[in-house]
């Protein structure tokens, strides 16, 4: 495994960035972290929207694809941090897990100066995923097209994903597009099995 990252509450909450994150680590490009607070912080955002019963599934999902994922014991650590007190939890699951970077939209609630001394990073999704792209570029793109193939209600292409993940993540699609472009110039076989996988 490369490397842990947190994943915080915002970055879960859209199904198809929450899914891309979750594709890319369950081919070993990082390992994702989570606490109890942070799933109950998803669980209250997305309430309003989704029934009880389907939210309890994904959470139970992600859980049993990612046995090692939830850290705990953290709460010690969060009186003495100094980022956004409604966030401090999230530092603190990062510094106990070991965590080198976490994930959320909210990068104001994560200042460089209360994170670098734990050696924790905050980084936008759309960085983070052009960070697992230069990572391993194939494992990437073959990550996002098992996520468009597992999609069967309703059905979405590979095309119509990066559509979508281009809302949240653009600099990260502009650049996939570039790498598979490059791909397809040199070894259209090879992109071919990736887009198949």
């Amino acid at each position: 495994m490369a490397f842990w990252a947190v994943l915080d509450a915002c970055v879960l909450h859209p199904i198809a960035l929450a899914d891309a994150l979750l594709w890319v680590a369950h081919v070993e490009v990082y390992q994702p972290l989570w606490s109890r607070d942070i799933l109950e912080e998803l669980r209250r955002s997305v309430l309003e929207r989704l029934p009880q019963a389907n939210i309890d599934r994904r959470i139970t999902a992600m859980a049993e694809a990612f046995p090692e994922a939830e850290v705990s014991g953290y709460a010690p650590v969060i009186e003495g941090l100094t980022n956004d007190p409604g966030d401090r939890h999230v530092l603190a699951a990062a510094i106990v897990g070991n965590a080198q970077v976490i994930v959320t939209t909210n990068l104001r609630h994560f200042p460089t100066e209360a994170c670098q001394p734990y050696g924790v990073e905050a980084q936008h999704p759309d960085a983070f995923l052009t960070h697992a792209l230069q990572i391993d570029t194939e494992r990437v793109i073959s990550a996002l097209a098992r996520q468009a193939s597992s999609k069967q209600n309703p059905p979405i292409s590979f095309e119509q994903l990066l559509d979508r993940l281009a809302e949240m993540t653009p600099a990260f699609i502009e650049e996939i597009r570039e790498a598979m472009q490059e791909l397809e110039a040199r070894n259209p076989a090879r992109l071919e099995r990736l887009l198949g996988s």
